[in-house]
C-alpha cells in the first residue's frame, strides 16, 4: 500500500468518525470521555490528519486544507479557552435500584461566582450520555447569602419517584426529569 493510499484511508476514517459524532450530537447524545475533555482528542486528530493531507496537496486543495486547519485551530481555541481556566465538574448519581445513572454537569460563572450553571444527562450504554435538560439551568444566588452547594442545587439527595423519574430541589425551583 502506498503512502498516498494509506493517507486517504486515514482521512476517510477520521471523516466517518466526525460524521458519527455529529449524528450523536444531533440526537442529543455525547460520548462521556470526549465531553469531559471538551472534545480535545477528535479536534487534535483532525488537525494532525489535515496537516498530513497538506503535505500531499497542491493548488486549490492546499488552500482548502489550510483554511480547514485555521478553522479547526479557531474552534479549538474557542472551545477550550474557558475549559482551561474554569472547567465543568461532573457528578454521577445512581438510581436506588442501580438501573439508571444521572450525570450533573455544573460550574459557577467565571465572572460572577453567584451564578451557577447546570445540565442534566442520563448515562446510556456505558459510554454515552443523553442530555435531559432543554437548556441550561441557571441559578442566581443573592450576594447577601452564603449558601452551600446542597442549598443551591441538591444533587446529593435527589428524589427518585421510580427508576424512570428523578426530582432535584434547587434554590429557585424543583426540576423533574423523565429517564428513558
Amino acid at each position: 500500500m502506498t503512502k498516498k493510499k494509506a493517507l486517504l484511508y486515514i482521512f476517510l476514517i477520521v471523516m466517518v468518525l466526525d460524521l458519527l459524532l455529529l449524528c450523536l450530537l444531533a440526537k442529543n447524545y455525547d460520548v462521556i470521555f470526549l465531553k469531559k475533555s471538551n472534545y480535545l482528542a477528535p479536534i487534535i486528530l483532525n488537525i494532525v490528519v489535515f496537516f498530513l493531507v497538506v503535505k500531499k496537496s497542491r493548488g486549490i486543495n492546499l488552500v482548502l486544507v489550510v483554511l480547514s486547519i485555521i478553522l479547526c485551530f479557531w474552534l479549538l481555541i474557542i472551545n477550550l479557552w474557558t475549559e482551561f481556566f474554569h472547567s465543568f465538574n461532573y457528578e454521577e448519581i445512581t438510581s436506588p435500584q442501580k438501573s439508571n445513572v444521572v450525570i450533573i454537569e455544573h460550574r459557577n460563572s467565571l465572572i460572577d461566582q453567584n451564578i451557577s450553571n447546570y445540565k442534566i444527562y442520563q448515562k446510556k450504554y456505558g459510554i454515552l450520555m443523553k442530555e435531559l435538560t432543554k437548556k441550561d439551568i441557571i441559578i442566581t444566588v443573592p450576594y447577601i447569602f452564603t449558601l452551600s452547594q446542597k442549598e443551591i442545587f441538591d444533587f446529593e439527595e435527589p428524589i427518585w419517584i421510580n427508576e424512570k423519574k428523578v426530582i432535584f430541589n434547587t434554590l429557585e425551583d424543583r426540576y423533574k426529569f423523565n429517564l428513558d
